[in-house]
């Protein structure tokens, strides 16, 4: 995947709901990481890795239709906000660990948890990899269906 002058995505073909998806994310970018649950419409979660300022970020990208336009707008919200682990450094190879499960989601990089929280506006959609102004490149990814916690 390469971004080179704006935001690209890569996204799978297959959808997903309750989800565990692991693999090695190689950025060369300001800024890029992760989609999961994402829709058609540019809509989803998205696990924004900013390696500069050595933060991940946990965001919500909703489609949502404004009564005065009749169409949609995209509503975005922080949902956390988080430390990259120590010990990795910017253009090292970062392993990714995402849990969604109903309501509750959990980001691992490089074998820590950094990111947890929950939201259930969206429970399915399609994984993927992001990078603005740059390259990602995910290396062995696999993702697996999980039942339901509590379900």
């Amino acid at each position: 995947l390469d971004a080179a002058d704006d935001f690209d995505l890569l996204a799978s073909d297959a959808s997903f709901g309750d989800v565990l998806a692991e693999g090695t994310l190689h950025l060369a970018a300001p800024v890029g990481g992760i989609g999961f649950r994402l829709d058609a419409d540019g809509g989803g979660y998205f696990v924004e890795v900013r390696p500069r300022e050595r933060q991940a970020l946990l965001l919500k990208w909703l489609p949502a239709p404004p009564p005065w336009l009749g169409g949609t707008v995209t509503r975005h919200r922080e949902l956390q906000r988080g430390p990259l682990p120590p010990g990795w450094a910017e253009g090292d190879p970062l392993p990714f660990r995402l849990v969604a499960n109903g309501p509750s989601l959990e980001v691992s990089l490089a074998g820590e948890v950094v990111l947890a929280d929950a939201s259930g506006e969206r429970t399915e959609g399609r994984l993927g990899i992001w990078a603005d102004s740059g390259t990602a490149r995910a290396e062995g990814f696999r993702a697996a269906p999980m039942r339901r916690i509590g379900g």
